[in-house]
C-alpha cells in the first residue's frame, strides 16, 4: 500500500454496501493486473462471511466492524431509547426502565 490510490468506483442507490466489496476488489485487481490486493472501506461493507471469502481469494480487507449502534457516542443516545412521532416530526426520549 505504497500510494493508497482509488482504483475503481461505482455509484449505487443501494443504502447498504454489504456484498459489493467482492465486485469492486476483483475489478481493482483486474485493472492493476495483480492477484492480491489490500482494500480499505467504510463500515457499510462489513460482512464477516464475505470478508473471509474475499481474503481467501487474495483480497486483504481493512473494514471497521459495525455495531448495532455505531453512530451513538454513548449508549444513552442509542436509537432504541427514542420513539419517533411522525405527526410532529420529532424523536421523544423513552423513559428509562427502573
Amino acid at each position: 500500500m505504497k500510494h493508497k490510490l482509488i482504483v475503481d468506483f461505482e455509484v449505487s442507490t443501494c443504502p447498504d454496501d454489504s456484498g459489493a466489496l467482492h465486485k469492486m476488489s476483483e475489478s481493482a485487481k483486474e485493472i492493476m493486473d495483480v492477484s492480491k490486493i489490500a482494500v480499505t472501506t467504510d463500515k457499510g461493507y462489513y460482512n464477516g462471511k464475505d470478508i473471509a471469502e474475499y481474503e481467501q481469494s487474495g483480497t486483504t480487507c481493512y473494514v471497521p466492524k459495525t455495531a448495532g449502534n455505531a453512530h451513538a457516542p454513548e449508549e444513552k443516545y442509542n436509537r432504541k431509547n427514542f420513539a419517533y412521532d411522525a405527526e410532529t416530526d420529532v424523536y421523544i426520549a423513552r423513559k428509562a426502565s427502573a
